[in-house]
């Protein structure tokens, strides 16, 4: 198979930011609000809600421009589903590039609305010393292994419902509406 041209891989580019902008929309209802509050100095965002359990707050995040940006089109993303199905479908109809089945459509639906996922400021990093930061917008403590591998997707043996991670590089435990931080060299 040829390489995609530039406007196929443009077209793919902004499907997978889109996807990426929505889960962090599906995380925050639409009835809701983000509120700022500063500590010791640094800004700190928080998204309130009312259900009929009463008022609630999660924790967002620490305010960069990248947050602030995402924050003001919390409302655009909401209504972006129609948007990215007419990607797909010009991905199929117009390139030729195999449409997706619909049971994989309701694995990533499934897989956005989950407890958890990865949402990474950048793509690919070079070499060097890197800052890995996890934000927990969830309600359950979550365990995060970062692992040196081969290849982009390997398979990790389970025991139970538990992957078996081989020589883990960094491990950290991050508490629901906590942020965790490490850096570390990439060789």
């Amino acid at each position: 198979m040829p390489a995609p041209t530039l406007i196929v891989q443009t077209t793919y580019a902004e499907l997978l930011e889109r996807c990426a902008a929505s889960s962090f929309g599906d995380a925050f209802p639409e009835d809701g609000n983000f509120t700022s509050k500063t500590i010791k100095g640094r800004r700190y965002w928080y998204f309130q809600a009312t259900s009929p359990k009463g008022r609630s707050q999660r924790y967002v995040g620490p305010e960069t421009t990248k947050l602030l940006e995402r924050i003001e089109r919390h409302k655009e993303l909401r209504q972006d589903e129609g948007e990215r199905r007419a990607l797909v479908s010009t991905l199929v109809r117009s390139y030729g590039l195999p449409a997706p089945l619909s049971r994989i459509g309701d694995i990533v639906a499934a897989l956005a609305h989950a407890e958890w996922n990865v949402v990474p400021s950048v793509g690919v990093v070079p070499a060097g010393r890197v800052r890995i930061e996890v934000h927990n917008i969830g309600q359950v403590t979550h365990q995060v292994v970062l692992m040196r591998t081969d290849s982009f997707d390997p398979r990790l043996r389970l025991r139970g419902d538990r992957a078996l991670v081989p020589s883990p590089v960094r491990s950290v435990v991050v508490r629901p509406g906590a942020t965790s931080s490490f850096a570390l060299s990439l060789r």
